[in-house]
């Protein structure tokens, strides 16, 4: 049978084999691994037609290929191997082409019982066992772009482009000086004992200190690995901390620290940990802090052997041969429409760091031609200047000073003169001091006519002076006598003032007394007109003060009868308190006698009860072992005691019951002694309570008789010769009988007052009018008097007229004043015109005086500057002399400036040849540095080149990993694109789904370390099934245990996902003792828990536990 010899030759084992309906050929077939079932696989070999009938006919499916394949099988199954059960189509190779890809995707995406595949016979080999790992037989090194572009560059001393940009560096370089790389490191000094070949076996122990993430790890955690390691925890457990840690051992970094997304603090002390991994061959490694060791084990682990280095890459190619991370792809999956792929693996391929090196040294490149463009622009300016002077008149010129002498002699201006007229710039230097000098002189002189006016020589300013001297001294002389008078009259009008202000004062005095007389005096007649009949006023101020002596006896009354009023109702025993005191204690110690009693009679009670307790289960055993011995010998009905033969068991258990019996007679005595002496204490308890309840009446008797006593209340002097309990209980109601007397003394009182206040008579106003009088008349009545209101009117009216005629004589004087005060204001107002009219005369002398003055400064700081210019001399002459001489200066100047130009163009002409020559030797260095830079490949050429070498087996891996197969392969395009194929038909990377890009970027990931022969045999997988759905898992997960098995590969996984988690458990269960999961659990600011678990493939519920930390 053809179908066999393929499982055969795949190295499955056979098991069964028979025919479907007598059509189709049926095979069962097991993968094993040391003798251990791996996974079982139903192989069906059959034609297309066969395929339509039985696959895509749902009721055939599930009648004959469900119910007679897949179900017999898959509940035969135990533990974990039902999670490994595969069925498998295969078809003659022109019958699997006739199959749609919407056929295949829908019966490959049905995961009841088993995981589903179809296959084309050509391929059985490539895809059997399900994830089988296809190395290829490729032994081509894979070329590092950085080390072509390094190699390419240092020929021509440029490996300086491949750092970030910096203009010195080409300004340095066009000088065609030697410009030094930031990043040179020469790996022929590591010595070739360092320089071992063979690769790292398997990680055995993970040694972590205490500076190693101590907020998350207790100290010095040790972690055991064995060939395939399961991290499991939720976010922030320390999962990914795990692998990094054995990153930073591998590589001496962490390639997230770059991306800042690591605390410095903590990756500072990362560094400083001291981690070491214990390798399967007994080797320790530790940190790579020298870079020497960094350097060794790029060239060990990943053949980086080249003698000079741009800088090293172990990190890079541990990230691109070891570790796979989701954020390896997570870019590369979520990606626009058609972007640019080939960038994009190059990154995954290569790293970032190759990217960020491109960038550098096509930045360069740019850089380079805008150099060119400038130099050549530069060039042109240069010679169209050469140009330019070499067209100038280069004849000679004569220059004589001797007219400017004379001209300066000629306006008496003292300047030395040059002292070499051959020298051209001393002459230029001259002639510029001597503009300088003359343009000063000249602007003094236009300043000076410009405020002249008709003054035009020294003379007329000297004149103009004298006259201005002697009128200001008249002016100051009659402003000396107005001063002088205004004093005098502000003297008088200041005493005048202080007179009115006194008179002022002494009339607001008399206003303020009359005011208050007048007040006083209506005040008082008011009184009088409300005050009908002084004698009813006098009856009522009589009433009201009984009536406040009536309420404050009635308080103190109402306070005993709140305070001892009860004791006049209670049963008050006329015994003394040291009597019932007496009672009291006996009574206490017949009480302490009783309790004794009783706690003894408890203490009894307790132990007869635990004596009952255990005789009742006693005898609760003895029924129950009568009927146990009855029922285990059914046939046997006597007494194994006394032997008596009761005949039946149920008479045997009857006469248990009668025998069994308790004298409770002391039990019961006990409980009635207990309840007298319960009863003789609740009545000595009674007793003692109302002896002492007797004692409190006596005393609150003692202390209201006291209160009587200090308060007066009554005359208790008949009852002190006897002060028993009863004479004091009649005290008390005597005194409660008075606050009733009293309260209706008060009522009667109230009535009067009423009355009064009924006919018009206020107490408040009455009691005010007495007040007021008495305060006036200096009297302490507290009745009204008839003649003391007569005196005190008298009085009031005498004292206002007496102050209502001195008001009148003060006004008088205050009018004479008034009028005093304003006939010397009127005085000195005329002196104060007078005042300023002088002060104007005096204000504009002085503005002409100081335009004269600022004439004579000018003329001064003129012969400052070295011109003598005569009393009678007119400066508008002189100014327009001076301006005579600059118009010749000007001249000679420019004469001079031309002459010096030429010579100075004939200098400038050599230097700008000179600087021309330059220019052109570096416009070639530019060009060439160009012309190097654009031989470089780009980092993408390279990845294209990596792809098309591995296209096929990178199409094998990503065939075995995605699932359902809806592609038949992947392949380049005519562009050099990754395109995979669909029915023939071309599909591009952008229109495939998420899942199938993450194949994509897995394929080219596994390939890259299965290519790396010295690359470690571990690989680091960090969530890498974050953008796939449940098939592609399933590929995925088939895919690593064919790593573990057929290539040996140690995996390390990490995930969040419970149910991937378990998924991953059932696939690797088989390995029991060789495969370990850890769960990691970690809660708020704690430290991360870590338990360690091995399974067994057969008994799910069975684990080994190990608690790590």
């Amino acid at each position: 049978m053809k179908l066999k010899e393929l499982i055969v030759k795949s190295g499955l084992e056979c098991e069964d084999n028979y025919s479907l309906n007598e059509e189709c050929d049926v095979v069962i077939a097991n993968y094993t691994f040391q003798k251990k079932i791996v996974s079982k696989y139903i192989f069906i070999y059959l034609n297309y037609s066969q395929y339509k009938k039985y696959f895509v006919d749902k009721e055939q499916y599930k009648k004959i290929i469900e119910e007679k394949c897949l179900e017999p099988i898959f509940f035969e199954l135990e533990g974990d191997l039902s999670w490994n059960l595969y069925f498998v189509c295969v078809l003659p190779s022109g019958e699997y082409e006739r199959i749609s890809s919407e056929e295949l995707v829908e019966f490959e995406r049905n995961e009841k019982y088993a995981r589903k595949l179809v296959i084309n016979e050509m391929h059985f080999n490539n895809l059997i066992p399900v994830g089988k790992v296809i190395t290829g037989d490729s032994t081509k090194e894979i070329v590092d772009p950085i080390d072509d572009w390094y190699k390419e560059l240092n020929e021509d001393g440029m490996t300086f482009c491949l750092d970030t940009y910096s203009k010195y560096k080409i300004d340095v370089f066009l000088k065609g000086k030697n410009v030094e790389s930031e990043n040179n490191y020469d790996l022929t000094l590591i010595s070739n004992e360092e320089n071992k070949t063979h690769s790292l076996y398997k990680i055995k122990q993970l040694k972590m200190t205490e500076r190693f993430r101590p907020h998350c790890f207790g100290l010095n955690a040790e972690l055991e690995f064995e060939d395939v390691n399961l991290l499991f925890g939720a976010n922030g457990s320390g999962k990914t901390s795990i692998l990094e840690a054995i990153e930073l051992v591998m590589t001496g970094q962490i390639r997230k620290n770059n991306t800042g997304e690591i605390d410095n603090d903590i990756y500072y002390n990362d560094l400083k940990s001291d981690i070491t991994l214990q390798m399967e061959g007994d080797e320790t490694v530790h940190i790579p802090n020298d870079i020497r060791e960094r350097k060794s084990r790029e060239s060990r682990f990943y053949q980086n052997r080249q003698g000079t280095r741009q800088k090293e890459k172990l990190n890079k190619a541990f990230h691109q041969y070891n570790y796979y991370s989701f954020e390896d792809t997570f870019s590369f999956c979520f990606l626009g429409e058609q972007p640019n792929y080939s960038e994009e693996f190059s990154k995954i391929i290569y790293g970032e760091s190759t990217k960020t090196i491109e960038k550098n040294w096509l930045t360069y490149k740019e850089k380079f031609e805008q150099e060119k463009t400038s130099i050549e622009s530069e060039i042109n300016c240069l010679e169209d200047e050469v140009k330019l002077l070499e067209k100038t008149d280069s004849s000679s010129i004569q220059i004589r000073l001797e007219p400017l002498y004379n001209l300066l002699r000629e306006v008496k201006l003292c300047f030395e003169r040059v002292e070499d007229e051959t020298n051209l710039y001393s002459v230029s230097n001259w002639l510029l001091q001597l503009n300088t000098k003359l343009a000063k002189i000249k602007m003094l002189l236009d300043n000076f006519l410009s405020e002249s006016g008709e003054i035009d020589s020294k003379k007329d300013i000297n004149d103009i002076l004298g006259r201005i001297t002697r009128n200001r001294s008249s002016l100051e002389e009659k402003f000396a006598l107005i001063e002088k008078n205004i004093i005098n009259i502000d003297s008088v009008i200041n005493k005048l003032s202080n007179e009115l202000q006194q008179a002022m004062n002494d009339d607001i005095l008399i206003n303020r007394v009359i005011e208050g007389a007048q007040n006083q005096l209506n005040t008082f007649n008011n009184y009088l007109l409300e005050m009908k009949d002084i004698e009813k006023c006098n009856l009522l101020l009589e009433l009201e003060h009984k009536k406040i002596n009536l309420k404050q006896k009635i308080s103190v009354l109402s306070y005993f009868k709140d305070t001892w009023g009860y004791l006049a109702n209670e049963q008050i025993i006329n015994k003394s308190f040291d009597d019932l005191e007496m009672l009291i204690l006996e009574k206490s110690k017949r009480k302490d006698e009783l309790e004794k009693e009783l706690k003894n009679i408890r203490d009894k009670l307790e132990i007869e009860e635990a004596k009952k307790n255990s005789i009742d289960n006693i005898i609760i055993q003895v029924k129950a072992l009568g009927i146990r011995y009855f029922n285990e010998r059914s046939n046997s009905t006597r007494c194994p005691l006394c032997g008596t033969d009761f005949f039946t068991k149920e008479k045997f258990l009857e006469a248990i019951d009668k025998e069994i019996k308790i004298d409770y007679s002391y039990y019961k005595k006990l409980i009635e002694g207990k309840d007298a002496i319960e009863k003789e204490l609740k009545k000595v308890n009674t007793e003692i309570e109302y002896y002492t309840t007797q004692q409190k009446y006596i005393n609150s008797l003692y202390e209201a008789f006291e209160f009587i006593g200090d308060n007066k209340l009554l005359d208790v002097d008949t009852y002190t010769n006897s002060r028993c309990n009863d004479n004091m209980i009649q005290v008390v109601s005597e005194v409660l009988r008075l606050l009733e007397l009293n309260l209706q003394e008060l009522k009667r009182t109230d009535n009067d007052i009423n009355s009064l206040e009924l006919a018009g008579y206020n107490y408040d106003f009455i009691k005010s009018a007495l007040d007021y009088i008495n305060n006036i008349a200096g009297t302490i009545d507290s009745k009204l008097a008839l003649e003391t209101i007569t005196f005190v009117k008298n009085d009031l009216e005498e004292k206002l007229k007496e102050n209502l005629t001195k008001k009148e004589t003060l006004q008088h004087r205050i009018d004479n004043l008034n009028d005093l005060i304003q006939d010397e204001k009127r005085k000195i107002n005329e002196e104060e015109t007078n005042k300023q009219t002088l002060q104007k005369d005096l204000q504009l002398l002085d503005v002409y005086e100081s335009r004269i003055n600022i004439l004579k400064e000018f003329a001064n700081e003129i012969e400052e500057n070295d011109i003598c210019i005569e009393n009678n001399t007119s400066i508008t002459k002189v100014r327009n002399f001076i301006q005579t001489i600059l118009d010749e200066v000007s001249m000679f100047t420019d004469k001079v400036n031309n002459t010096i130009k030429q010579k100075e163009d004939n200098e400038k002409l050599e230097v700008l040849k000179q600087q021309i020559e330059l220019k052109k030797k570096q416009m070639e260095k530019c060009m060439h540095a160009i012309g190097v830079l654009n031989s470089l490949k780009l980092s993408s050429q390279y990845a294209e080149e990596f792809i098309r070498e591995n296209i096929s087996d990178i199409s094998d891996l990503f065939i075995s990993l995605h699932s359902p197969r809806e592609f038949d392969k992947l392949t380049l395009s005519e562009k050099g694109e990754i395109v995979g194929y669909r029915n023939e038909v071309e599909v591009p990377i952008y229109l495939m789904s998420t899942g199938q890009r993450t194949a994509v970027v897995i394929s080219i990931f596994f390939k890259l370390h299965i290519s790396m022969r010295t690359a470690p045999k571990f690989i680091l997988l960090d969530e890498p099934v974050s953008n796939i759905d449940d098939l592609n898992i399933l590929g995925l997960l088939d895919f690593l245990r064919e790593m573990a098995i057929s290539n040996g590969t140690q995996i390390f996984f990490t995930t969040a996902n419970y149910n991937v988690a378990k998924l991953f458990k059932r696939k690797f269960s088989f390995l029991r003792d060789r495969f370990y999961e850890f769960k990691l659990s970690r809660y708020g600011k704690t430290k991360s828990r870590i338990r360690r678990y091995t399974y067994n493939e057969f008994e799910d519920g069975k684990v080994k536990e190990v608690i790590i930390s």
